[in-house]
């Protein structure tokens, strides 16, 4: 009887993050789905950020990241460091760092799905 209680499923699909604020995101691209939501739940884990922007376009999704705390290149290492648990196992998604230009700033990357990525999965730094 009390190894039914530990094997039972209770609960099907991600565990929303009280860290996840989305206030940013237009309501056409809500709910977000489940591996989206679960990668930024894990980036704000990670880190002392917010996601200040969201946006999409044709070639996917959007997330620019903000802190009060770390600045763009600090926040943008410790993701990094930490990528392989984040999103660095499904090819949707990366990490980039723009260093100048309209959009600088920290981003996460969602490819949409059945279309080839307009980048690469991983961390990468552009210059603009």
């Amino acid at each position: 009887m009390y190894y039914e209680l530990f094997t039972k499923k209770i609960w099907e699909g991600p565990i929303s993050s009280p860290h996840l604020n989305l206030t940013a995101a237009p309501n056409s691209m809500l709910p977000l789905a489940p591996d989206v939501a679960n990668v930024l739940s894990a980036v704000t884990l990670y880190t002392p950020v917010e996601i200040a922007e969201v946006e999409r376009d044709e070639d996917g999704d959007w997330f620019r990241l903000e802190s009060d705390d770390l600045w763009d290149h600090e926040v943008f290492d410790q993701l990094r460091g930490n990528w392989a648990e984040i999103g660095g196992r499904s090819p949707d998604f990366a990490l980039l760092h723009f260093l100048s230009g309209l959009d600088d700033g920290v981003w996460v990357y969602h490819a949409k799905i059945g279309q080839v990525s307009a980048y690469p999965p991983g961390c990468h730094r552009v210059i603009s």
